[in-house]
């Protein structure tokens, strides 16, 4: 949006509607509005700033949302909540960092529009913007950390499930060593003309399991 004002007239030109400007010029036609040009800038800024104020304390509910949610180690409802607030918070950082340079400057400006009274309301508006700036800062620092944080709750659960299926490997490959050698179609295995040779092989092999089971916890695997 880009604005002209002097000491009697405001004209601005914006390729979409913009709440703030749609919400002052229904005020004007009320009777309510802006009494100068230099109270339209100042009201506008303030109106703008309030409604950023809005989103910035939604964006910082949803960090403490995804924070509460790594906690509980919720890692897959929080990472798509996570890239949807950096990508927020990296959009209203871009969107205010140049505010900032122009706020600066119409505080320091001594021009017909602008009177004593106006340079204040906007020094105001400028530490507002100041204090969004440094929020939005603080914000995109934690979801840096908590994405940091999520990275390696869901590096740990991978090695978690890795451990375990080595351990289930490992328990299972004499027994398939077994039941493949017991397999063979050969004269002259064990138990083959036994009535109960399968059921000896079963709880050999149950018996297998067990020890090695005991064997990881003696070792202090499991």
């Amino acid at each position: 949006m880009r604005i002209w004002i002097d000491e009697r007239r405001v004209i601005t030109t914006r390729e979409e509607d913009v709440d703030p400007i749609l919400e002052l010029a229904e005020d004007i036609s009320q009777g309510r509005g802006s009494a100068t040009p230099g109270d339209f800038l100042c009201d506008l800024i303030e109106e703008h700033l309030s409604e950023v104020s809005e989103q910035v304390e939604m964006l910082e509910d949803g960090v403490n949302l995804i924070g509460g949610l790594l906690v509980q180690h919720q890692t897959e409802a929080a990472c798509p909540s996570m890239a949807n607030t950096q990508t927020a918070i990296s959009g209203f950082l871009r969107h205010l960092g140049p505010q900032r340079a122009v706020l600066q400057t119409l505080t320091t400006l001594v021009v017909p529009p602008l009177n004593t009274n106006h340079r204040g309301r906007l020094e105001e508006h400028l530490n507002q913007l100041l204090r969004l700036l440094e929020t939005l800062e603080n914000l995109r620092d934690r979801i840096d950390i908590l994405s940091d944080q999520a990275n390696r709750i869901q590096e740990r659960q991978l090695n978690q499930s890795s451990y375990v299926f080595a351990v289930v490997s490992t328990i299972f490959l004499p027994l398939n060593f077994v039941t493949g050698l017991f397999g063979a179609n050969l004269l002259g295995l064990p138990f083959a003309d036994a009535t109960n040779g399968f059921w000896v092989l079963v709880g050999l092999c149950l018996l297998m399991s067990v020890g090695l089971l005991a064997v990881f916890r003696w070792l202090k695997w499991l």
